[in-house]
């Protein structure tokens, strides 16, 4: 199943905790198949926390289309349309506003589970792949000149890990020779070459992929 966060600002966040609002509006899900897992982060502005507040499986997706007499849900009835707004908490004017000439979609909500300790979005991650990068100079850095850049060139005490291998699955941890005793730090398996895990630093603006939590180690 697929995974993202997306972004919704405190009142509406309050309104799906409450039970009152069902559906939640968006741009960009058309092509998304369902069910996926939507994160619910908080946003910041208006007294938000910033933070995941909670999550749900979006089961079903609605196009809505600007028509001559107003916004409607595409091949449906105008009754089921009525029943999308209401049940959204959103009347015309909010529509506009959010959607402009080029519509969006309906996401409904389903599982819905809001947590007793929102969650930090630093805890959320998503998986590229680990690929040689072009140093400073330009040359091509191989797999072991790229882990050993974070260390070798460093103090002992100032050794971390790489973004490469942050909370990677694969990240050899108090295992010889992988655990420095003095420093404590972790070391690297360089023979690893699978993907690693990269946190999320940023709020999405809209939405954006992750893994799901459960997933990680």
């Amino acid at each position: 199943m697929k995974t993202i966060i997306k972004s919704i600002h405190p009142k509406w966040c309050e309104k799906i905790a409450s039970g009152e609002k069902t559906i939640e509006l968006g741009k960009g899900f058309s092509k998304m198949e369902v069910p996926f897992k939507v994160y619910i982060y908080e946003t910041k502005n208006q007294k938000g926390r910033g933070k995941v507040i909670g999550e749900f499986i979006c089961n079903q997706v609605d196009k809505i289309i600007r028509s001559s007499s107003g916004y409607c849900v595409k091949d449906k009835s105008v009754a089921y349309t009525n029943v999308i707004a209401a049940r959204s908490c959103l009347y015309f004017d909010d529509l506009q506003s959010y959607f402009g000439d080029k519509g969006g979609e309906a996401l409904h909500i389903s599982e819905l589970k809001i947590y007793d300790k929102p969650k930090e979005l630093s805890e959320f991650y998503i998986t590229k792949k680990c690929v040689p990068v072009n140093s400073y100079f330009g040359d091509k850095q191989n797999w072991d000149d790229r882990h050993k850049r974070c260390s070798a060139s460093l103090p002992r005490e100032s050794w971390g890990i790489p973004i490469e291998c942050h909370r990677c699955k694969n990240l050899y941890v108090a295992k010889e020779p992988y655990l420095d005793e003095k420093s404590g730090c972790m070391l690297f398996d360089y023979d690893c070459k699978t993907k690693y895990h990269k946190p999320i630093a940023r709020a999405p603006q809209n939405y954006c992929k992750c893994e799901e939590l459960e997933e990680r180690k």
